[in-house]
């Protein structure tokens, strides 16, 4: 998951346009009806109400936009730090204004390091800098990650893991 969007119902969406509402919503839906999903991942229909609530006080908090990077749920293709996740940050790094900061929700137990290494030179670089946001646990690749941004916040069990890089010895090691 990346950045929260509200997900509209579309006979809502479609009044909404009818009333001359241009945000898509028609007045007697409020924003207790809304629906929140990720933009990248969208493996569930849509994210918990008290978890959205919890991301838009930390926004309001911090006074910019919160991204999520939250990975080990069952989604093998998108449970580790690669190319892939990399690639999808990068596609929609004009969702945001450039220049601006941004916070890293992060949850990972790691993955490639050098698209680690990717990712916070594109949240660096892309916008004003990162904070890192830590409510659980960031491991190996995810750790490389959380040391690239300006700030880390971690939670009050929070943990950052080892950099346990694996590099192959091709001289002991076969591969079949």
């Amino acid at each position: 998951m990346v950045i929260i969007k509200p997900r509209v119902n579309q006979k809502l969406r479609n009044e909404g346009e009818i009333m001359g509402d241009n945000s898509g919503f028609s007045s007697a839906q409020t924003e207790a009806q809304k629906k929140y999903q990720g933009s990248i991942y969208t493996s569930v229909e849509h994210l918990p109400d008290e978890f959205v609530k919890g991301v838009k006080e930390i926004e309001e908090e911090l006074g910019f936009p919160v991204l999520m990077l939250i990975q080990n749920t069952g989604d093998k293709w998108h449970d580790f730090i690669s190319h892939e996740v990399y690639k999808r940050f990068f596609d929609q790094r004009n969702d945001f204004p450039k220049g601006e900061p941004v916070a890293l929700l992060l949850r990972s137990s790691g993955g490639d390091p050098s698209y680690a290494y990717k990712l916070a030179n594109l949240f660096r670089k892309r916008y004003r800098g990162f904070v890192a946001l830590i409510p659980d646990y960031a491991k190996s690749a995810a750790t490389i990650l959380t040391l690239g941004s300006d700030r880390i916040v971690l939670g009050t069990y929070a943990e950052l893991g080892p950099l346990d890089m694996q590099v192959p010895d091709e001289d002991r090691e076969t591969y079949e």
